[in-house]
């Protein structure tokens, strides 16, 4: 896989959802979540990639396909997301949270998700990344 990490995401690309996150026109939350989940899944301009534990990515929607230039086929279950990360900048966090964590985090999917298995927040995002 060739390095994608340089690739940025324009925050306008939010604005739709955004705008369906703020609409409540008393409809069920339910609904309301579904048609955001829809439209994110479905959107051709928001990057959206979810992994399993191990960092194996599970769902790649069209704005991946769009922006990172390979089908979901060629991804699904055969690809990790670290594929998609710089591995100069996977080695920094790796450091840094090291540091804040007292303790050695690899350079590799750990260092994308050790905030996330702390329960801590974490401003680290490129994409929207949800383990599952």
């Amino acid at each position: 896989m060739s390095d994608k990490s340089k690739i940025k995401i324009d925050k306008s690309d939010f604005k739709d959802l955004n705008s369906l996150l703020s609409m409540n026109n008393g409809l069920n939350s339910s609904i309301i979540t579904n048609s955001i989940i829809q439209s994110v899944l479905k959107s051709p301009k928001l990057v959206y990639i979810a992994t399993d534990m191990n960092g194996i990515i599970h769902l790649f929607n069209q704005g991946a396909e769009s922006k990172l230039g390979y089908k979901s086929n060629e991804v699904i279950n055969k690809v990790s997301i670290e594929s998609f990360c710089n591995k100069q900048e996977l080695i920094s966090r790796a450091i840094s949270l090291s540091n804040e964590f007292d303790t050695k985090i690899e350079a590799n999917f750990s260092a994308l998700n050790s905030k996330a298995l702390r329960n801590s927040e974490d401003q680290f995002t490129k994409t929207i990344f949800i383990l599952i």
